[in-house]
């Protein structure tokens, strides 16, 4: 097996050749010096650190009355034109960038798909859905 370096990354600071204050991050294995390389960044280091990961991975977003006005709209719109309901869901769901709205999206599709009525599933989700 090769020797497998590990990438850290490191918070720092420093004044750069005009005088003014940076911040950034670097990443380097853990044998490389940081300091010598933020000199190659025209940056005087003042200091650097390890920087922390997140306590619980990713946060999620979350979602929001827009999303779901969005949703409706598109919703509304690919029903006018003649979609039938489970696919009307697939293709507004493959369209929202929240990833939360798209896994409701998602359920909501498999439930209706499945037979269940629309008003079930948006009954199970009030906190997003008021009747």
């Amino acid at each position: 097996m090769a020797n497998e370096t590990v990438q850290t990354t490191y918070l720092s600071q420093g004044i750069d050749k005009s005088g003014n204050k940076t911040k950034g991050e670097i990443q380097c294995s853990e044998q490389a010096p940081v300091k010598p390389q933020m000199r190659k960044q025209g940056v005087a280091p003042n200091k650097f650190k390890i920087k922390s990961k997140d306590l619980f991975g990713l946060r999620r977003q979350k979602i929001k009355l827009g999303d779901i006005a969005v949703f409706t709209r598109q919703l509304t719109t690919s029903m006018e034109s003649g979609i039938q309901l489970v696919q009307s869901f697939e293709i507004v769901g493959e369209t929202l960038e929240n990833l939360p709205m798209r896994e409701l999206v998602g359920q909501i599709r498999d439930g209706v798909g499945a037979g269940n009525t629309f008003a079930e599933y948006t009954r199970k989700h009030p906190r997003y859905f008021q009747l």
